[in-house]
């Protein structure tokens, strides 16, 4: 089951009205933080990730999101589109964000031969100009 991108808004202004930091959310209650999440799918799995995550943001990083990749990756919970998405909207720097539409299409259009988003995104990064990666600078 895929949450909507609608649900999911929702569900984060629900969550963030209520806590904005990793401190604040692991102040709230396990149930607390599943209310605020509903009716995303796996809210109760949702939730349980969510708290490891600010733990680990904690415990690792000062309880500050890491700007990169590589840290962001080692968050249990963390994918390769969900590190490459965080640093390009909210870090402004370059990445590309591969997930199964992105990597159906690639291959479809013959843009890469890959058998996987992340080595389709490792595709992309070889085959795409940087300037058209999310986050690059644009010309003037």
């Amino acid at each position: 089951m895929r949450t909507k991108d609608e649900t999911t808004a929702v569900a984060c202004e629900k969550l963030f009205a209520k806590a904005r930091t990793p401190e604040a959310m692991l102040a709230l209650s396990p149930k607390t933080l599943e209310r605020l999440i509903y009716p995303v799918g796996f809210y109760r799995n949702k939730a349980r990730v969510i708290r490891g995550i600010c733990r680990d943001l904690i415990d690792k990083f000062g309880g500050r999101v890491p700007d990169n990749i590589d840290d962001l990756l080692s968050l249990n919970g963390v994918g390769r589109k969900t590190a490459n998405l965080v640093v390009t909207q909210a870090f402004r720097k370059p990445g590309i964000c591969v997930d199964t539409h992105v990597h159906r299409i690639s291959n479809r259009w013959g843009l890469v031969a890959s058998k996987t988003p992340d080595k389709t995104e490792m595709a992309l990064r070889e085959v795409l100009p940087r300037r058209h990666w999310p986050g690059s600078p644009k010309p003037s």
